[in-house]
């Protein structure tokens, strides 16, 4: 078997640093731990919710060739004074087996970045092939059950302590005045960029009189909805896709108005950016396993050129011509290329 030889392979190797970090002491050294594994932030180390667990959460991005995906999350959850930590490898086109191989130098390096070897028992638990747990001293190991494999080809593992006091105080205490100005300042700036994308939209709105509501989704990104005197209410969800440490997955924000009473229509907003986002994803690798390339990105310059029926924005990248032409009418648009005078399409669907 030779996904078991792996996992026995494994078992034996290597004790990491003295000093390491223990991750149920210190939950938020995992966070760190999977984004220095380079997986994007969908929810950085905080509590979306009043009362609810503090937590974080992180994964892989993929593109088309990708045939497995890691993720993992770290909490603390003051209802019940419980740690928890999981790993997570999604497998779309591999045997168990084949994803325990990718999984178990997964599971070394969550120990060994502890301190630790990998026990027996969690190269057991891996290697079962069905849903089970072991105590290990502290902590309580649990593998996914088989139907997770079966139903999303999930292979994973929890592991749940209480809480230390210490941690417990600390995250009681909340965020510190330094994380709670970071926080407000990315809202703060995803709010500014809505209600330009509300002012440049075509919809009458008076700014001064829109009533904010704002929710946060993931990390990074935020639903803002305004009501407007006439009893109407605009909906805008967007992410700070300037940042390479969070999972937007997209470029631009989306935008849309209810009448009161009535039913919603998109509005057009941050066409620019949504322009930008297309043409470095038909630019980059097929293979990339990122859906925004930064670097591409800060290399376009866009000009804007629109007639009376259509946005178009010309693009420049490294002195490569390009154009996005959008129409006013319906929001298709097509994505072109210039080569030896003529314009090449590239790519087209719906913008908005």
């Amino acid at each position: 078997m030779r996904g078991t030889g792996v996992l026995l392979q494994m078992a034996s190797l290597w004790v990491g640093p003295a000093g390491a970090a223990d991750f149920f002491e210190d939950p938020r050294a995992l966070c760190a731990f999977l984004a220095g594994s380079g997986m994007k932030a969908q929810l950085e180390w905080s509590q979306p919710q009043p009362g609810g667990p503090y937590f974080c959460k992180y994964a892989d991005q993929f593109s088309s060739s990708t045939a497995v995906v890691r993720g993992g999350s770290a909490s603390i959850d003051l209802q019940t004074g419980e740690v928890s930590l999981s790993l997570v490898v999604q497998a779309w086109s591999l045997t168990r087996r084949e994803a325990a191989d990718v999984f178990v130098p997964f599971v070394t390096e969550f120990y060994r970045a502890q301190g630790q070897e990998v026990p027996r028992p969690i190269v057991d638990l891996i290697g079962a092939g069905k849903g089970a747990e072991r105590r290990l001293g502290s902590y309580t190991a649990t593998v996914t059950p088989p139907d997770l494999w079966e139903n999303q080809r999930a292979l994973g593992l929890t592991f749940t302590a209480r809480a230390t006091p210490a941690a417990l105080s600390e995250v009681r205490r909340g965020p510190t005045a330094e994380e709670k100005g970071r926080t407000a300042a990315v809202k703060q700036k995803l709010a500014e960029r809505c209600l330009a994308a509300i002012a440049d939209s075509g919809q009458p709105a008076q700014r001064a009189a829109l009533r904010e509501a704002a929710t946060q989704l993931s990390a990074s990104r935020y639903l803002f909805e305004y009501k407007d005197t006439a009893g109407g209410t605009f909906s805008c969800q967007v992410c700070d896709e300037s940042d390479p440490k969070v999972n937007c997955g997209i470029m631009g924000a989306t935008l849309s108005y209810t009448p009161e009473g009535g039913a919603a229509k998109t509005l057009p907003a941050e066409l620019d950016r949504k322009c930008v986002f297309h043409l470095q994803d038909k630019l980059k690798p097929d293979d990339d396993g990122q859906f925004i390339d930064h670097s591409l990105v800060r290399r376009i310059r866009v000009s804007p050129a629109h007639t009376e029926s259509r946005w178009v924005y010309r693009l420049d990248l490294d002195g490569r011509e390009f154009r996005c032409v959008i129409r006013k009418s319906d929001g298709s648009f097509r994505l072109e290329g210039r080569g030896s005078g003529d314009w090449t399409p590239l790519a087209g669907g719906v913008v908005f």
